[in-house]
């Protein structure tokens, strides 16, 4: 019964309302400096008709946030509260997605775990709670990642092609619009795409020898026309400049590429240092679904380690692929440890029972979940997010 309550819609309805609570927690508190950029032109976008900051300014960036904390403004009255409500439905509907998506393709167990932890994550409830942009970028990413990861999925058609860009297209335009950083995440996911389709192809015995190399060739000639054609246009430069800037206030991170090493080391030792076991697990129990997340998040892990400017809220539209691989590859290792914990199990029973004097079936299995759990609660990003809260 328990199991069919876990794996049932009403808990799909139980997890998305728990998160939409979780996030609604103090969110009152007080207001970091970025969010004024959208609370005040929303402010103004209702008084004037234009996202105005004072007298002459005009915040154009991410206008339809603005527009949608404006609308929150309208509908309630101007309050953090109401100004951060967007960033709290989107982030709610991207952890609802995860775990959709989770569910969908590799089971609840591994939904569960992935958007659970994802969904009480720093990365999420700091974003959940801040009048910007990223919880939107977030959300128009996945989406779209997930419709070319469908679409890729299925035999190739004209209709399907056609409905999947003109769907996935603008959402990925608004999510670089949002935020520039959303390219690492397209070139992660554009990388998976033609590896996904050329390399079944490749490794076809059917295929002819010749096609493989004329399609290889053909791929490393368009390869460097395209390098060519930056080179010449000279857009090249000023997108490495880009790439390669960094703020003041960011300076001194510039050349530091364990940046993201670092903090998801201070957030998640067991998860992070134990990363690569867990997908090796989750590559033997999905190894589709833990290629696609591994590329968009391993590119973007890499390309983000190296650029100039460094923020958590830059990679976050990476974040719930890393989430992917650790609940695909925890529900996989806890599916196969199920007979050692019996055996573990049936070993502390008696040494239970001899200090308590009485059958202690219930109490080894207990010391064994709490052990388990221990895993998980060692990790301080539990404590940074309560106290985020």
């Amino acid at each position: 019964m328990l199991k069919s309550l876990f794996e049932s819609r009403f808990a799909v309805i139980v997890f998305a309302s728990s998160v939409f609570l979780l996030y609604n927690i103090n969110l009152e508190r007080l207001t970091d400096a970025d969010e004024l950029y959208h609370i005040l032109a929303a402010k103004g976008l209702l008084e004037t008709g234009e996202p105005s900051i004072g007298e002459d300014g005009r915040y154009w960036r991410a206008y339809p946030l603005t527009w949608l904390v404006a609308q929150s403004f309208a509908l309630f009255e101007p309050s953090l509260t109401a100004a951060r409500l967007p960033a709290v439905l989107f982030m709610t509907a991207l952890v609802v997605a995860l775990f959709a998506f989770l569910r969908r393709e590799a089971g609840p167990l591994a939904a569960w775990l992935g958007a659970g932890l994802f969904a009480v994550s720093p990365f999420a409830i700091g974003m959940a709670q801040f009048t910007r942009f990223y919880s939107l970028q977030g959300f128009a990413f996945f989406i779209a990642a997930w419709l070319i990861y469908w679409s890729v999925d299925r035999p190739w058609s004209l209709w399907r092609a056609g409905a999947t860009v003109s769907v996935a297209g603008p959402l990925l335009l608004l999510a670089v619009d949002l935020q520039p950083t959303t390219l690492l995440g397209i070139a992660g996911l554009g990388l998976w795409a033609v590896m996904a389709i050329l390399l079944p192809w490749l490794f076809d015995p059917a295929v002819p020898r010749r096609s493989k190399h004329f399609a290889l060739g053909g791929l490393l000639l368009a390869g460097f026309a395209a390098a060519g054609g930056f080179w010449a246009s000279g857009m090249l430069e000023p997108l490495w400049q880009r790439y390669r800037t960094t703020m003041i206030f960011n300076e001194l991170q510039g050349d530091n590429f364990l940046f993201y090493h670092i903090w998801y080391m201070l957030y998640y030792p067991t998860l992070w240092t134990l990363a690569g076991v867990i997908t090796v697990a989750a590559l033997i129990e999905r190894p589709r679904l833990t290629g696609f997340a591994l590329t968009i998040f391993l590119v973007g892990f890499v390309l983000n380690s190296f650029a100039g400017a460094k923020s958590l809220r830059y990679i976050f539209y990476a974040q719930p692929f890393l989430f992917i691989l650790w609940g695909v590859g925890l529900a996989a290792m806890l599916r196969a440890g199920r007979g050692l914990f019996g055996r573990l199990r049936d070993q502390l029973e008696p040494v239970f029972a001899q200090l308590l004097r009485r059958p202690a079936h219930g109490v080894a299995s207990g010391f064994l979940g709490l052990v388990v759990l221990s895993v998980i609660l060692v990790n301080p990003a539990w404590l940074r997010s309560a106290t985020m809260l």
